[in-house]
């Protein structure tokens, strides 16, 4: 479940894990 390919925030990349079951992956950061 790595979605860091589309993420552009790999700094919080462990956050993004999270939030990405809200939705908000790219919102949070």
């Amino acid at each position: 479940m790595k979605k860091e390919k589309y993420m552009l925030c790999p700094v919080c990349n462990v956050d993004l894990v999270m939030s990405d079951r809200s939705g908000v992956e790219i919102d949070y950061c």
